[in-house]
């Protein structure tokens, strides 16, 4: 039931951003990819929600799976997987008590989009000490 709901919101998403998409005759572009990049910051949250949920692991990974074949679509790029370990960049992640360059583990992912004036970092990837 869970699953049936996170699929609806996903699908509600997904069709508000193509409609974002169409409807841009008339809109500057970068008023157009602002747009996108809110309706893409829910999407991105949402994927972050139901994977934290992990109540049917194949369910969610292959809901995840989907939605961020979808985000690339949109020119969203996601960048490192859960257990990568990483350098910190306050930039790109978010964690307690790390300074710049530490070895940490990534729990989720950065999640950036292209714009006119460089990248946007849609989501922080989150990180623990490793």
């Amino acid at each position: 039931e869970e699953l049936k709901s996170a699929q609806a919101l996903a699908k509600s998403w997904e069709d508000r951003l193509r409609q974002n998409v169409n409807s841009g005759a008339g809109v500057r572009n970068e008023e157009l990819r602002v747009a996108q990049a809110e309706v893409v910051r829910e999407f991105v949250n949402f994927i972050d929600e139901v994977q934290r949920s992990r109540d049917s692991r194949a369910a969610v990974d292959s809901l995840v799976q989907h939605c961020r074949r979808e985000l690339r679509r949109f020119g969203v790029h996601v960048d490192g997987r859960e257990g990568d370990e990483v350098e910190y960049d306050p930039r790109l992640h978010q964690g307690s008590g790390q300074s710049p360059g530490a070895k940490c583990a990534l729990e989720s992912p950065v999640y950036i989009i292209q714009n006119a004036s460089g990248e946007v970092v849609l989501k922080k990837g989150t990180v623990s000490p490793k």
